[in-house]
């Protein structure tokens, strides 16, 4: 294997790493006010990808990958040097910024990166590397917190942003066996939303995405309240694996049901049992939306990655739901009556409940494609 996919590998689990790693950092510092941080941060990387998608010059240049991975380890740096809650947020938002930059350009390296590994089996350890990162996060976060509790957090992010420049700045030189040919029959935003169908392609990303940026936020703010006796690593990490394990469910068994008809129930059912939360504030009632949700958000990523070719199109897919994730981590702020907003949105499909049927047998060739 060359040596850049490699470095490849090692830079998705990272990113994957503070995805959720942050959690036991925000959750200490912050408290109640960390969905500020998480909502800045979702800014961050609406931003950075909208500005890939519109402007093609952001993601030519093959070195351009290692300027934004610097720019995402010096947001780490920034929060090193200066700690309080204004710098966290400040440095969030950075973080998010820079990573919206990248990450649309470490999709596309992986495709391209020399390898002997076909464009599926890079995909799959590109979802493996980042999820592993995603679960471990938190685990591998607080224990070097534990590990060095004589010292800040802020020595901590220091540095790992200097070890991540390193790696970077290691990796460039790699950088110039990378194929940087973009498709230029790319689509564009007319062509995703023309017609009728718009609500089909757009809805499941945009409320699996808000519920995402909720959840995320909710167990960072209230997990003392909620789960009482676990560790907030413990809740995040079961959070992460039901997250994974949900989705590769729905790999092996979406195939069996009418895709369309989940795109359908599995909202309302999600919507349903959150109203039932704000009753009971039964925390084993988060974990089965979040279950749920998992299994959605395959379905909802199926529909939309089938269709990409290029780095700026994986942009606008996101992009595009981002604001789902910045939305859901306001609703916070309210604490468990947020759950009504996103109760709400669960309920859209109702909306469109004359067309079920047309919806349904329009889904039936669909669902026996996926397997």
């Amino acid at each position: 294997m060359k040596p850049l996919f490699p470095m490849l590998l090692l830079i998705t689990y990272l990113h994957g790493v503070f995805a959720s790693g942050f959690i036991p950092i925000l959750n200490e510092q912050l408290g109640e006010r960390a969905n500020w941080a998480f909502a800045m941060y979702f800014v961050g990387l609406l931003l950075g990808q909208i500005a890939v998608y519109y402007f093609s010059s952001l993601s030519k240049h093959r070195y351009l990958f290692t300027f934004y991975e610097i720019l995402f380890a010096l947001s780490f740096v920034y929060m090193g040097l200066f700690k309080g809650e204004m710098h966290l947020v400040i440095g969030r938002s950075l973080e998010g910024l820079a990573g919206g930059l990248a990450t649309p350009l470490l999709f596309t390296s992986f495709i391209s990166a020399p390898s002997s590994l076909p464009p599926k089996d890079r995909i799959v350890r590109y979802n493996a590397l980042f999820a592993l990162g995603y679960v471990t996060g938190p685990v591998i976060v607080e224990w070097t917190l534990n590990v060095f509790r004589n010292y800040a957090y802020t020595v901590f992010l220091l540095y790992f942003g200097l070890i991540f420049i390193a790696i970077n700045l290691l990796m460039m030189p790699m950088l110039k066996k990378l194929d940087t040919h973009q498709n230029e029959e790319e689509l564009r935003f007319k062509v995703l939303f023309e017609g009728h169908g718009w609500f089909e392609k757009f809805y499941s990303l945009f409320f699996t995405k808000c519920f995402y940026g909720f959840l995320m936020a909710f167990i960072t703010a209230y997990a003392a309240s909620f789960f009482t006796k676990w560790p907030i690593s413990a809740i995040t990490v079961l959070i992460a694996i039901i997250f994974v394990a949900g989705q590769q469910l729905g790999a092996r068994t979406l195939h069996f049901f009418n895709k369309k008809s989940l795109e359908i129930m599995l909202p309302l059912a999600m919507g349903a049992l959150l109203v039932v939360f704000w009753l009971t504030h039964s925390s084993i009632l988060l974990l089965v939306v979040a279950a749920l949700h998992a299994y959605l958000t395959f379905i909802a990523f199926l529909n939309f990655t089938t269709q990409m070719k290029s780095g700026r199109e994986f942009a606008l897919f996101n992009s595009m739901s981002d604001p789902g994730m910045i939305i859901g981590a306001l609703l916070v702020g309210a604490g468990t009556h947020g759950v009504w907003v996103i109760a709400a949105l669960g309920a859209l499909p109702l909306l469109y409940w004359r067309q079920w049927p047309h919806l349904l047998k329009q889904a039936e060739p669909q669902a026996q494609e996926t397997h």
